[in-house]
């Protein structure tokens, strides 16, 4: 728990806002989470080991990869990432971590924060892809990646434009295929 505390810290003196999450959930226990400060002391009376960042702070958003929608979950999700790396984009200047839904949270900060949306779904509109901004949370799974938040660079807007892309590749909802 003192491992914890240290990246609560350095997160809320950093400007971002950690969360103290429902442990039967993914949500917060904390009311108007969305807009306020919560303290340190709150979160950790909130929770002892889960705990989320809200997204939207200082340009901070993730590309939220559901990939247990589709008919091949770790393929789905181990496909973007080789996209990725086949455009060259540089993972160094991003969050990947994995969820337990064999889906993935690629987290980033960008020029200004998104409002949700979602880039692809299937043929039965089950979302695959989508960009979690303005009032949402990410669980944090992978703690110890976390401490890189504050020192997180913005991504460039091709950059951006690009993750968008290749999310939007995925959709079979509107393309029909």
């Amino acid at each position: 728990m003192v491992k914890h505390i240290h990246l609560l810290e350095t997160l809320i003196k950093s400007g971002y806002q950690p969360l103290a999450i429902k442990s039967n959930g993914k949500g917060p226990v904390h009311k108007a989470w969305t807009t306020r400060k919560i303290s340190l002391e709150e979160i950790i009376s909130g929770s002892k080991d889960r705990f989320g960042l809200r997204m939207g702070d200082h340009g901070l958003n993730c590309i939220d990869i559901d990939s247990k929608n589709h008919p091949h979950p770790e393929k789905m999700r181990e496909h973007f990432y080789e996209m990725l790396k086949q455009v060259g984009f540089d993972e160094s200047e991003v969050i990947i971590q994995s969820t337990p839904s064999t889906g993935g949270h690629i987290i980033y900060r960008a020029g200004s924060p998104r409002k949700s949306e979602v880039l692809s779904r299937t043929k039965g509109r089950e979302t695959l892809i989508e960009v979690r901004g303005l009032k949402t949370q990410v669980l944090m799974y992978e703690l110890d990646q976390f401490h890189r938040i504050p020192t997180l660079k913005e991504i460039s807007q091709e950059q951006e434009v690009l993750l968008y892309q290749m999310a939007r590749s995925f959709d079979e909802f509107s393309t029909g295929t």
